[in-house]
């Protein structure tokens, strides 16, 4: 005798061995081979395939160039703190953007934001001091234990 199951999509009863237990991707989880089939098709048309091009054509820029960008900033102005003592030369990697005021997203993470453009990172930007790691790290904790 086979055992029986209720599909959570259809409410049909069908073999136990034709229920999709797993799937949580595609929130299958308790239905029957059919309707998770019908659902992961229909699922697919919606995501949108988004090339580069119209990644490009969305944003202005590529985030490849807007990381250079960023980079470019970085070098040029180095850090900022009254305070700094360091000597030598800064790379991209020492140095940090410090949020003053009402920050939005972390730099370095733009390409997390939905619709992100060009202005609206340089916007962001504006809105900070860049610093080196240490300033960084003495700014910070100045701002949470005074």
């Amino acid at each position: 005798m086979t055992q029986l199951t209720i599909c959570k999509q259809c409410k049909q009863a069908v073999k136990a061995s034709d229920i999709s237990f797993s799937r949580k991707t595609f929130n299958l989880k308790n239905t029957c081979k059919k309707c998770s089939i019908t659902k992961i098709k229909n699922k697919e048309k919606l995501v949108p395939k988004i090339t580069k091009r119209k990644k490009q054509l969305l944003h202005g820029i590529t985030s490849k160039e807007m990381l250079d960008e960023i980079k470019q900033i970085k070098l040029a102005k180095g850090c900022e703190s009254s305070l700094c003592n360091w000597g030598g030369e800064f790379t991209v990697r020492m140095l940090e953007f410090h949020h003053l005021r009402d920050k939005l997203f972390n730099i370095g993470m733009f390409y997390n934001v939905e619709n992100w453009t060009r202005e609206l990172v340089l916007a962001e930007i504006a809105k900070c001091q860049l610093l080196c790691r240490n300033c960084h790290a003495l700014a910070k904790n100045l701002e949470r234990y005074g």
